[in-house]
């Protein structure tokens, strides 16, 4: 009886999963290699859910399409989640969607990812995107700084 119940609540999930994507417009920006994606409150919950939820496939799947799409309005739930995820890998693929979304002020927590977690890989993963994300952010300040300078 519980294996029916396992599979109502993975079809369930499915099924959220379903509607996220039926209900997201994707809008290609025009000077982006990447897609800007229009979605509803609601389709932000259901993707919410999926990051936190208790299914692995389904939470893989949620943090995987946040990063594809660069869905910025779910890095706070992305960042809660790093912090209570109990699986490596899990782990690494957050960093990595965090690093996708591209802003610093996700820089302080995966350095402390490089600096505290228990697992050596993850460590690992969250020091080289923490080193590329320091390289990122100085050459666009000596972009910003180049580009003033050719305009005085």
């Amino acid at each position: 009886m519980s294996q029916n119940i396992k599979i109502k609540n993975l079809a369930a999930y499915l099924f959220a999963l379903l509607l996220f994507f039926a209900t997201t417009q994707l809008i290609m920006a025009q000077d982006s290699q990447n897609a800007i994606v229009s979605i509803s409150d609601n389709s932000l919950g259901d993707l919410r859910s999926a990051i936190k939820s208790e299914n692995y496939g389904l939470r893989k799947s949620g943090i995987y399409l946040a990063g594809k799409h660069s869905i910025n309005q779910v890095s706070e739930t992305l960042l809660d989640q790093l912090k209570v995820e109990e699986d490596p890998n899990l782990r690494i693929l957050i960093i990595r969607v965090l690093y996708i979304l591209d802003d610093v002020k996700y820089a302080d927590s995966i350095s402390e990812v490089a600096s505290n977690d228990k697992n050596a890989r993850v460590r690992n993963m969250a020091s080289s995107i923490y080193s590329v994300m320091k390289i990122n952010n100085f050459q666009n300040i000596a972009e910003k700084n180049n580009s003033s300078r050719v305009l005085k």
